[in-house]
């Protein structure tokens, strides 16, 4: 693949942001994840299931009173900060964050009415009462912290970002939540830290916010630029909603068909299946001002596309692969013997959110070119799949049905997103050579499978060092097989001398 000058430039400033966004975003979701295993191990897989359904009614709830609006900060700020048009960037924030805060406030009081109602007659377990109150103090701040998270971005202060969002709420919880387990206090402590590190993490990111723009020069937008900005994010909305549901859905619905227990057990395997995303999530965010300020100019981005995809295989490869030969040792080991039950869910769901990160490009690219609708309308039809078989499968064969349904969803929306991004631009994601980085990947297998009949894989030393003699061969054979051009290996020792430099 034949890079400019000008493009390797854009690829050594992706390049360079993504090292610091990647460590922060690795931080974030190795103390998040912790947060979970602290939560399942201490206070067990039911009480870690109750707590699983409060996040999956917030997570909800959130995605309905953000409207799609932290996703038209992030289009219109980048696209004005790269015409350079001061007035406009003011006018995008301060008046998205007019919408944003009324809404998450009537959602958060409706919640707090109505928490007993839905715990009593949805979940059947009054239990779960004060903790939906507790959390609901969670959707205003939550709603603020991601409208700025999403400013930041658009400016590409990514070390704000990480500081605020990445390490000390992450950071903040784990380490709360330990001291109030330890206390005693259970699950209303843990819900209290829950909301007590959102404010902890909104409070910075105003703080950040307010050095990169100044709050004082309120603009007040025309009903033409409101129109415009609602007309971009409200089908994003409906697409935020539809991906809540897509993530959340099935613990509801489990919620209300078996017991908590499963519910737990399920939450444990989700969490860990979603850790593919972890990287791939750290080059869109910086894809997506990019090619932003690109658009704008009208400059082509096939190149920066091809190589940011192949990234995302590159590391993808070897991480849904030990997922899945290391299924039950992981559950075992962080969660606890009882959450091994949840590996085959591990295991397909792995498999889906792998396929589905490797489109995240391509539906970065719909957006880009303002087919939001289509976004939507590959969400609505996923998040259909995935209700009709949740109700259809939970039932008869509890968390195996959900995950079945949850991977059939994402499977049907990483299809239609690549067919509708080769219609429209002809661009496709996946590329002949990456047949190389797959050989790469998957020849190891075998001295795994040898090792393993000699090497304890349920306790951490034993995973841990079959793990890293598998990436270490994975990396020799890309290298043998030339799976990495010039370019790319040029970038990541770029990113290495970087990230060193900073420890």
């Amino acid at each position: 693949m034949h890079i400019c000058v000008e493009e390797q430039a854009i690829l050594n400033k992706i390049s360079k942001g993504a090292t610091l966004l990647l460590v922060g975003i690795v931080i974030s979701k190795i103390f998040t994840y912790f947060y979970r295993v602290v939560i399942a191990r201490y206070l067990g897989a039911d009480i870690y299931g109750l707590f699983s359904i409060g996040l999956a009614v917030i997570g909800i709830l959130l995605s309905i009173s953000l409207v799609g609006l932290p996703q038209g900060i992030l289009r219109y700020v980048s696209y004005y900060y790269g015409k350079q048009d001061e007035k406009s960037v003011h006018a995008v924030i301060n008046n998205a964050f007019k919408i944003i805060l009324p809404l998450s406030l009537l959602f958060a009081f409706l919640l707090f009415i109505f928490a007993k109602w839905i715990s009593i007659y949805f979940f059947h377990s009054p239990n779960i009462a004060n903790v939906l109150k507790i959390m609901s103090f969670a959707i205003p701040l939550s709603a603020l912290a991601t409208g700025m998270d999403y400013s930041l971005q658009a400016f590409q202060k990514i070390k704000y970002l990480v500081i605020a969002r990445n390490i000390i709420e992450p950071v903040s919880k784990v380490i709360l939540s330990l001291l109030i387990i330890f206390l005693g206090y259970g699950l209303i402590g843990i819900a209290f830290v829950y909301v007590f590190s959102l404010i902890v993490a909104a409070l910075l990111m105003a703080y950040f916010l307010r050095r990169t723009i100044s709050f004082r020069k309120i603009v007040s937008a025309s009903p033409t630029f409101y129109k415009r900005l609602l007309y971009f994010s409200l089908p994003l909305m409906l697409s935020d909603l539809f991906i809540a549901l897509l993530l959340w859905s099935d613990t509801l619905i489990l919620g209300y068909f078996v017991p908590a227990v499963q519910v737990g057990i399920y939450n444990a395997a989700i969490p860990t299946a979603r850790l593919i995303y972890t990287i791939p999530v750290a080059l869109r965010t910086l894809f997506i001002p990019t090619i932003s300020g690109m658009y704008a100019q009208k400059k082509d981005f096939n190149s920066i596309y091809g190589t940011i995809s192949k990234w995302m295989f590159l590391v993808g490869v070897p991480s849904v692969l030990l997922l899945c030969l290391y299924s039950r040792p992981i559950l075992s080991i962080l969660f606890g013997k009882v959450f091994i039950g949840g590996y085959l869910v591990l295991i397909l769901i792995a498999i889906s959110f792998f396929i589905h990160s490797l489109m995240l490009t391509s539906e970065t690219i719909l957006m880009i070119i303002k087919r939001t609708r289509l976004i939507l309308l590959n969400t609505a039809l996923a998040v259909s799949l995935n209700l009709l078989l949740n109700v259809i499968l939970i039932p008869k064969y509890e968390i195996l049905g959900a995950a079945i349904a949850t991977s059939a969803s994402f499977l049907l929306m990483s299809i239609l997103i690549a067919i509708e991004t080769y219609y429209l631009t002809k661009l496709i994601p996946l590329k002949t050579d990456y047949l190389k980085c797959l050989v790469s990947a998957a020849l190891p297998f075998g001295l795994l499978l040898y090792l393993g009949t000699y090497i304890n894989t349920y306790t951490f030393v034993g995973l841990a060092c079959l793990s890293a003699v598998y990436v270490g061969l994975y990396l020799i054979l890309l290298k043998l097989t030339r799976a990495l051009g010039a370019e790319e290996i040029s970038l990541i020792s770029a990113a290495w001398q970087k990230l060193k430099g900073k420890f």
